[in-house]
């Protein structure tokens, strides 16, 4: 598969996931990694909050969200849904709009809010349109064709092909620390992620690798999530239950799996020029903060839970074809065919015309 393939059934997961983006060539709402990553991850996160929106940490650090002066207010996302989220009233529209991105997958690009039909502007605070406990904010999206997804946000010389003889049973490959179980059967495709963070310790490590089976001091493990969320088919939402039934203990957290035989259990079907495609997220997650849930205990394969969201990095994406799309035959309609007419023999045409000219000639002939 080549970078466009890739892209565009990355653009179709997009549109299939996060309210129908699609890709187009305006630059101008070109996504990148950090967003992308959100968008695909909703279905990971079950944070331990009173309702269902997500409150990030950067949105406690900056003062957005704290346990004093929050208010909660309601959004309408459409007519049949309004959803309340928690916001200081000092807070600015723009982090209202980031805070709606992190729970709705939205980006504050494409949100307009009103209130009582004036729109927001993103520098003024809740205070200043005076928006105060329980009112409620209208969101409207903003109508452009799509999300542009550029080639620059791969990185060519990483993709792999571990479609192809691509087997582990005889091998064992570690990072950080943890069992590396390479995505055999798939396409992966590199993301762009170099200096989007801090430093790059958690991608490469301290120092080179020993070899391709060890892992390099400071790198984090890797891990896989399934782009699945609309569908009600989400690990989080596994996980979850499982905790509700006490089969293990942990409930609240960012859901991964190192196994992305388990990641694909709930990947979205992504259809593309003719062919059937799951996607699948392959991500760094930070060993040092994590909960470790074995097979045995949740049935399904072991899942990774990560508190806090800093700790799940995305640094790839694997597809892999999964079938065609069946297209249903044009059958012509049959009728039923009347029998064929059966034309009269030679001889009886004959007799028939001769009896006809007798009658005649007797007619005449009375009549004289």
């Amino acid at each position: 598969m080549n970078n466009q393939t890739g892209i565009n059934v990355l653009s179709a997961a997009l549109f299939d996931i996060s309210h129908k983006y699609v890709t187009h060539q305006d630059p101008s709402v070109a996504i990148n990694v950090k967003d992308l990553h959100k968008l695909l991850m909703k279905g990971c996160y079950k944070l331990d909050t009173n309702s269902e929106y997500i409150i990030p940490e950067s949105a406690v650090s900056r003062g957005i969200v704290t346990l004093r002066g929050t208010i909660i207010i309601y959004v309408e996302i459409s007519p049949k849904q309004i959803k309340e989220y928690p916001i200081n009233q000092s807070a600015t529209i723009k982090d209202l709009k980031d805070i709606i991105c992190d729970g709705e997958g939205i980006s504050p690009s494409l949100q307009r809010l009103l209130f009582f039909n004036q729109e927001l502007k993103d520098n003024k605070s809740l205070e200043y349109y005076n928006i105060k406990e329980r009112d409620t904010v209208q969101l409207i999206l903003k109508i452009i064709v799509g999300i542009f997804i550029p080639e620059e946000l791969l990185d060519e010389p990483y993709h792999y092909d571990f479609i192809n003889n691509i087997s582990d049973e005889r091998n064992q490959f570690y990072r950080g620390g943890m069992k590396y179980l390479r995505p055999c059967g798939w396409q992966r495709y590199a993301l762009k992620v170099k200096g989007e963070y801090p430093d790059d310790i958690w991608l490469k490590g301290k120092y080179r690798r020993a070899d391709q089976y060890s892992s390099a001091e400071g790198e984090w493990a890797v891990s896989y999530h399934g782009t699945s969320y609309h569908n009600g088919l989400s690990i989080a939402e596994e996980g979850f239950k499982l905790s509700k039934g006490k089969r293990f203990k942990y409930g609240y957290g960012i859901y991964t799996t190192p196994d992305i035989k388990v990641a694909s259990k709930f990947a979205d079907i992504i259809q593309y020029n003719g062919k059937i495609y799951k996607i699948v997220m392959q991500v760094r997650v930070n060993p040092k903060h994590l909960q470790i849930v074995c097979k045995a205990e949740t049935g399904v394969g072991e899942f990774w839970i990560s508190s806090n969201e800093d700790d799940v990095r995305p640094y790839g994406y694997c597809i892999r074809e999964i079938g065609r799309k069946i297209v249903p035959l044009k059958l012509t309609p049959t009728f039923e065919t009347p029998p064929p007419v059966t034309p009269l023999p030679e001889t009886i045409n004959i007799l028939f015309w001769l009896l006809l000219f007798a009658v005649i000639m007797i007619y005449y002939c009375t009549k004289e």
